[in-house]
């Protein structure tokens, strides 16, 4: 009998591996390893493999006193994982280190046991530890142009997690939708919720009445101001906002993505 949660931490870190190991963008990662998961266990994984991705740098922090050695991939992604559940996510640490000894692979259950029980002996304070940073390369060329102030600040935003914004279909609707959804209105028109939640669930999605879509990516789509009768091209268009954004518009959109698989989403 599978544990309770057992798949949907599976198809997390399977997820994960698929972006540390082969180099994947996350959301095709997310959507293989997450085929055979109803939405609720869908949208858990995802925010279970983007959360522990994001937090990674401090995790590896809190992880390394405990290995003498990188273990492969999907070993370290498991260890990730069950330390961003237990010290973001605050779920009970026994229930986590269990399954995750459960789902370590053949060889590696007494590793996963050992580290996991070690960090939780030690009593690290999580929030003690560095935030994470941004890639190297990116970090040096943002302080240069902005100062470390102000990238300790991005830095800290990127690590709290994105705010769920979203895009209506037709335009005029944005108060009524936000009274029903609990969110607030953007200056650009859009709506923000205050945390992430399950999408699929929320009311309007089965009806197409608005789609996921970042402010920034809404922002180019609105400073373009496409109009009925007008032939316009979307290119590198997955996952869909923009292009449904310029559609809803009454323009004539032809949208093209080098990745089959990421414009199955935007067939979707």
């Amino acid at each position: 009998m599978k544990k309770a949660g057992a798949e949907v931490r599976r198809a997390a870190v399977a997820a994960m591996t698929s972006v540390t190991d082969r180099r994947q963008l996350l959301d095709v990662a997310l959507a293989r390893a997450t085929a055979e998961l109803v939405p609720p266990e869908r949208a858990r994984a995802g925010r279970l493999a983007t959360g522990a991705l994001r937090w990674a740098g401090r995790s590896d922090r809190m992880l390394g006193p405990f290995l003498k050695r990188l273990p492969e991939d999907q070993v370290m992604n498991l260890l990730r994982l069950a330390v961003f559940e237990m010290f973001v996510e605050h779920s009970p640490a026994h229930a986590v280190v269990d399954q995750s000894v459960t789902l370590a692979p053949r060889g590696k259950a007494g590793l996963v046991n050992a580290v996991l029980r070690n960090v939780l002996r030690r009593g690290t304070d999580w929030n003690s530890l560095p935030l994470p940073s941004l890639p190297k390369w990116l970090r040096r060329r943002l302080v240069a142009a902005w100062g470390r102030d102000v990238v300790v600040a991005m830095e800290a935003e990127f690590a709290a997690g994105p705010m769920l914004d979203l895009t209506l279909r037709d335009a005029g609707d944005e108060e009524s939708w936000a009274r029903r959804l609990g969110a607030s209105l953007r200056p650009d028109g859009g709506i923000r919720l205050p945390m992430a939640r399950q999408v699929s669930g929320l009311p309007g999605y089965a009806d197409g009445a608005w789609w996921v879509q970042d402010a920034g990516a809404a922002v180019a789509a609105r400073a373009l101001d496409a109009r009925s009768g007008e032939a316009v091209l979307d290119l590198c268009c997955a996952p869909g906002g923009k292009t449904l954004q310029l559609a809803a518009s009454g323009a004539a959109v032809t949208a093209l993505d080098v990745s089959k698989e990421r414009m199955a989403r935007v067939e979707e």
